[in-house]
């Protein structure tokens, strides 16, 4: 073990800290550990060890399964070189800079090399400004590349929404994350997991400027700081938090302290707070431990848990939140209590499990949301800087429109059709669905379709509609291919549904099909016969994690 002390300013502490949980990582990733740790074996500086080893200690095992060191490393160089020559770099703290800068991962996003692209997009525009400026013109540049659409639970990266031009809110604030932390900018995703006031939810972006954190609107650009539609929303929120892949130590509120990541508490900078207790006992009143607390909010015709968090040895779990209702459910081994709260009446309610079964009925609840508030007077910002934010706005949306004039148009797509002789309505709706990526599309179709008919466009049109946008031709190939030549006697909308659509569950779809049948090539007669044999084989030869909460379903086969 090292004595080095400086490298980032991490402690002995930390250090011990992050080497063993290395240790851990690297057994779990044994598989690879050519392609994942030899470069350590590489000529790398201190910092650079040190601040991949923090990556690797803390990344979520998907991402030590779906990608290499080669991408690890690329972050870690380009942010370390970002910091050395922004005018502002060395006044970022170590600590931001480790948790809100280094790492290359946002949301569920699929991880791209895309910081030193967006380096080179934004640098030339920022360096001269203030860092408060530069979160300004950050947001007018994501402005220009993308607005707001409402779409699936996929989040798409940062480059995959610029060629987009359009995202849902946790897309956009993953762009404007990306895009500030490629200047050398702490900022961080923050959201609402549910409004208490209405259905939905939100995510923005927070960004740290000379020693204060402000907020953004991603991609919708205000005339200054802390500003936004959603501020009077947020106002009445009972929780708005994000999350960080490390033990952080705050000084922020922590909601949940888990061995992989820390999910921190930011109402306190939106809404009035109260932190309350929950005691959870059994049905003889001996505290329970490890059990599970839900604090729920009804949204969408269900009560959602916008937190959980487990029970101390002595049955507590302190939690802070807005001056609402909460309906509070705890659970353990099957066995479980609930209960309506109003915040404001008490800071400890005490919750007793002693429920096995669902009660027949209705139950009457009113829940009230915390009350409407104005927020803090500002300046009025003058006539002048009104109509430069405004004339702003207008250049942003036309760069953007400029753009989106450069997708293929249903012009196209009908001469596209008579030449590879498919029909010119579908191969439209899947161009028009593809926007930017509709050159690459119509060239697997160019391609593929004189051998193959309508089969490339069947696994084109089996894709949700966002796949189009970030699905390229040696992708869809390897798809088309491993699925048409064990096609056999399937009918044929058994065999579009489910073997030729690459598409499980939320994860970015990539080229498998084929891998797969080169590694079963030897038992594929023995598969085909009796499918229990495969999923007796993956049930032995794979363990199951339940602790990825935010990851569940993302990670590729």
């Amino acid at each position: 073990m090292t004595n080095q002390t400086s490298v980032l300013s991490l402690d002995r502490k930390t250090m011990e800290l992050i080497e063993r949980k290395l240790s851990v990582k690297r057994e779990m990733a044994r598989a690879k550990e050519h392609e994942l740790f030899d470069v350590f074996e590489q000529d790398l500086t201190e910092e650079e060890t040190w601040a991949l080893k923090y990556l690797y200690a803390y990344m979520p095992v998907n991402d030590m399964a779906d990608y290499t060191s080669d991408l690890f490393l690329s972050y870690v160089r380009q942010s370390l070189e970002i910091r050395r020559n922004m005018p502002w770099g060395s006044r970022v703290p170590d600590h931001l800079f480790l948790h809100f800068v280094l790492p290359y991962r946002v949301n569920t996003e699929n991880i791209e090399d895309s910081r030193g692209i967006l380096h080179q997009e934004l640098a030339e525009r920022t360096k001269s400004l203030s860092m408060a400026d530069a979160i300004l013109e950050t947001n007018y540049w994501c402005h220009e590349k993308a607005t707001y659409i409402g779409s699936d639970l996929r989040t798409i990266a940062p480059l995959s929404l610029i060629r987009n031009a359009r995202g849902r809110c946790g897309e956009e604030s993953t762009l404007a994350v990306a895009a500030l932390r490629s200047i050398g900018i702490p900022a961080r995703q923050v959201y609402t997991p549910r409004w208490a006031h209405c259905d939905s939810n939100h995510a923005w972006v927070e960004a740290w400027a000379d020693g204060t954190w402000y907020y953004i609107g991603a991609c919708e650009p205000e005339a200054r700081l802390n500003q936004g539609w959603f501020s009077p929303p947020a106002r009445r929120a009972m929780l708005i938090n994000t999350r960080i892949y490390a033990d952080y130590p705050g000084p922020e509120d922590i909601t949940l302290a888990d061995e992989w990541f820390t999910e921190i508490n930011l109402l306190e900078n939106y809404a009035p707070t109260r932190t309350i207790t929950v005691f959870v006992i059994d049905g003889e009143g001996r505290p329970v431990s490890e059990a599970q607390v839900h604090f729920e909010l009804y949204n969408t015709a269900e009560f959602y848990p916008i937190a959980t968090i487990p029970t101390n040895e002595q049955g507590e779990v302190v939690f802070k939140t807005g001056l609402g209702d909460l309906l509070i459910r705890a659970v353990k081994n099957g066995v479980w209590g609930e209960r309506k709260v109003t915040v404001l009446d008490s800071d400890r309610f005490d919750i007793v499990l002693d429920q096995t079964e669902q009660q027949d009925g209705t139950l009457d609840l009113d829940m009230v949301p915390p009350p409407e508030r104005e927020g803090e007077t500002v300046e009025a910002l003058s006539e002048e800087r009104i109509q430069h934010h405004n004339r702003r706005l207008e250049a942003g949306t036309k760069i953007r429109t400029s753009f989106e004039e450069t997708f293929l148009t249903e012009s196209d797509a009908s001469e596209l059709a008579a030449e590879v002789g498919l029909p010119a309505d579908r191969v439209w709706d899947v161009l028009r669905k593809a926007r930017g990526n509709s050159h690459e599309i119509a060239d697997f179709l160019r391609e593929q379709s004189r051998e193959h008919g309508e089969w490339p466009l069947r696994l084109l049109e089996s894709l949700n509609e966002k796949d189009l946008v970030d699905t390229f031709r040696d992708t869809l190939g390897d798809h088309l291919y491993g699925s048409l030549n064990v096609r056999g006697d399937l009918a044929e909308d058994v065999f579009i549904q489910y073997v030729l659509c690459p598409r499980v569950q939320h994860e970015m779809i990539v080229p498998y099909k084929n891998f797969f049948q080169d590694v079963f090539a030897n038992e594929k007669g023995e598969f085909n016969a009796d499918p229990g044999v495969l999923a007796r084989r993956l049930d032995e030869s794979y363990s199951r994690r339940e602790d990825l909460p935010n990851l569940k379903g993302k990670a590729t086969p």
